[in-house]
């Protein structure tokens, strides 16, 4: 299955090698028309009609189909016949109960069944074979319709309809792409935003309270068309002189109070039923949004860090064992900042560390990193001959965990650091 598709991504990909594109037109509704925007493309060699009906699909459209004498009459003015044909999406289902050869089970590849009597003065000529060869139909040069074999070596053009509108806005989106009003960033004739329909591309984020100031929270929902509830703790928003945009994808704050503390989210409801945003926090007290890791190496540059709100104005401290740190040339940097930095490998940095965060409000404490020492390899408190023997297993094995130096590689230069820490004691 796979060596097929590969196969048959190859083939679109040498049939669209030099193919030309006509401008996208548009037979307007107030012209009488469907809405629907129209394409040709040219090919630099013959097409079959399965590989121009999947490119066609892969752009968000599919073969033109041709259902009424207005519809003909509109694509010649709109763009003009190519005398060799080109495809477009009629085919003979040999599978319908109405086929048979040479005129039974035509239809068109959106289900509608051939009303449209255009058939050319040489209908179902078959090229005087009733087998099940030509099955497949192709606009002439006056646009009447031909049936002839889907690899036809003389067809190297297409029609292409575009009618999709995935947001249910009444408009066909290939106009609203083409204008920039929806977005296309994948060049693949689908709005971005109808591709993943029911997730969230980006999420409220958590904020520190600054009274008096303003506070703002925003999601992107990838379906279009829906409606938006901001709550808090739960409770439905109400739009007032100070809160706006309730019902939006954008809520703000104003003039920001200690009351207006707590848990934010959205409601989105519509095609997708309802769903809800994470939660983030409007908090007076130290938020930490990313914790430092629950352990680190001890290794020179070895640095823990927090994750604030970008609005917040804290004061940090970080602490060894519960009591205060401060800087040491060539052996800690960023005591007092959102980032410690452990500038030497010296045993006495050995411990357990965390950050004390602090404002107006109050404290919060970071969640604790430990840096064992390297040579208690087994971390079972003791150096001994069980470290060795954890150690060369991980060493021979080349985990990551044997990396003591942290360079990203496994060798000698490990080896070395384990056993200078083990022979002394640290």
């Amino acid at each position: 299955m796979i060596t097929v598709r590969r196969a048959y991504a190859a083939a679109m990909a040498a049939m669209l090698a030099g193919a030309a594109a006509g401008q996208p037109v548009q037979w307007r509704v107030q012209d009488g028309g469907n809405g629907h925007w129209y394409e040709r493309i040219v090919t630099a060699g013959s097409v079959q009609w399965s590989l121009a009906r999947s490119w066609a699909q892969s752009r968000g459209g599919d073969l033109a189909a041709i259902t009424s004498a207005n519809e003909r009459t509109a694509l010649a003015t709109l763009i003009s016949p190519l005398p060799e044909g080109e495809w477009i999406g009629l085919f003979q289902d040999t599978s319908s109960p109405l086929y048979a050869e040479p005129a039974g089970g035509w239809k068109w590849i959106t289900g509608e069944p051939l009303a449209f009597d255009n058939w050319s003065v040489m209908i179902f000529d078959n090229h005087g074979n009733f087998s099940r060869e030509e099955e497949y139909a192709f606009a002439d040069g006056t646009r009447a319709f031909r049936d002839t074999s889907g690899s036809d070596s003389g067809i190297h053009a297409f029609l292409v309809e575009y009618s999709a509108d995935c947001n249910g806005d009444g408009i066909v989106d290939k106009g609203q792409i083409l204008s920039g009003q929806l977005a296309d960033l994948n060049s693949n004739g689908i709005p971005d935003g109808c591709e993943n329909p029911c997730v969230f591309n980006r999420q409220p984020q958590s904020q520190a309270l600054q009274p008096g100031g303003n506070a703002a929270f925003s999601i992107e929902f990838a379906r279009l068309g829906q409606s938006f509830q901001w709550r808090r703790n739960g409770a439905n928003l109400v739009n007032s002189s100070r809160i706006t945009g309730v019902t939006t994808p954008n809520l703000t704050i104003s003039a920001v109070v200690n009351g207006d503390q707590g848990s934010y989210d959205c409601v989105v409801t519509g095609s997708c039923g309802t769903v809800t945003s994470q939660a983030a926090a409007l908090s007076c007290v130290p938020l930490i949004m990313q914790q430092p890791p629950a352990e680190a190496s001890l290794v020179p540059g070895a640095s823990l860090s927090v994750t604030v709100p970008t609005n917040a104005s804290y004061t940090y401290r970080w602490r060894q064992n519960g009591q205060n740190l401060f800087n040491i040339p060539g052996v800690i940097a960023g005591a007092t900042t959102r980032t410690l930095t452990l500038l030497s490998d010296d045993s006495s940095l050995v411990g357990t560390y965390d950050c004390v965060l602090t404002n107006v409000c109050g404290s919060t404490t970071s969640d604790a990193t430990f840096i064992p020492c390297p040579a208690d390899f087994n971390l079972d408190g003791g150096i001994d001959g069980g470290d060795v023997e954890a150690f060369f297993g991980d060493w021979s094995a080349g985990l990551g965990t044997a990396d003591l130096n942290q360079d990203g590689g496994v060798d000698g230069a490990d080896l070395f650091t384990f056993f200078t820490r083990w022979e002394g004691g640290c």
